[in-house]
């Protein structure tokens, strides 16, 4: 699986992305189109993910065509903590949501598994 994060596009918080995934050895596999998000130049339509990489398990797909409102998102976020570091996570049926709308192969895979998770924990089983 990889990481899918849902940022605002701002473009202070698109620049301070940007310099976090350089900072963390990260690459687009797509340069080009991740530095038209760097400026603010969206790419073409049906591109609604921009997918970095450090190595072939360490994937991180940002969406750059928010498949729901970032804000609304933000106020329904789920804050789960790992330390002292705050992780904020969309509901897990919004997850679900913005995987099929995404509609690759691979969040399509994801959201079958989600389900199948759903539906371990509505029957009260452990998801191994």
């Amino acid at each position: 699986m990889d990481l899918d994060l849902l940022i605002s596009l701002d473009p202070k918080n698109r620049a301070d992305f940007f310099g976090l995934m350089r900072s963390l050895k990260y690459r687009s596999i797509k340069p080009s189109l991740a530095r038209k998000l760097l400026l603010g130049e969206y790419p073409p339509k049906g591109i609604k993910v921009v997918t970095f990489f450090r190595a072939e398990t360490e994937i991180i797909d940002v969406f750059i065509q928010s498949p729901i409102d970032f804000e609304k998102a933000y106020k329904k976020r789920k804050i789960f903590r790992s330390g002292k570091t705050a992780i904020s996570t969309v509901p897990y049926n919004t997850l679900i949501s913005m995987k099929r709308k995404a509609d690759r192969k691979i969040d399509l895979h994801d959201v079958s598994y989600l389900e199948y998770v759903k539906r371990l924990k509505k029957h009260g089983k452990n998801s191994k």
